[in-house]
């Protein structure tokens, strides 16, 4: 188990990656709203632009009238992806640890 924890990391994150964007935004307030709202047309479905939509004016990273619960007065939705960010990351450092402890063994 110990060997595979980094790749399973990594995996989680792109399954999260890939399956989270298509249950937020597929529905009647994003893809299939008549009048898009500023978050709406903002691309969220992926990681470094999700992140900018603060700054990107007429964007916004929640729904106007729909304010997200907050973390430590962050939006959920980028904590979200933060940790989702984190845990690709993490993955990616034990499977690279992994593999240099594995080569200076041989």
């Amino acid at each position: 188990m110990r060997r595979n924890i980094g790749k399973m990391l990594i995996s989680l994150a792109a399954i999260i990656t890939a399956v989270a964007p298509f249950l937020a935004d597929w529905n009647d307030s994003h893809l299939f709203s008549p009048q898009w709202s500023p978050h709406a047309r903002f691309p969220v479905a992926y990681w470094g632009p999700f992140f900018l939509a603060p700054f990107v004016p007429g964007t916004a990273v929640e729904d106007p009238g729909h304010h997200l619960v907050r973390i430590v007065g962050v939006p959920s939705n980028l904590m979200g992806a933060g940790a989702t960010i984190i845990t690709a990351g993490l993955g990616w450092y034990l499977d690279r640890r992994l593999r240099a402890t594995a080569a200076s063994a041989n």
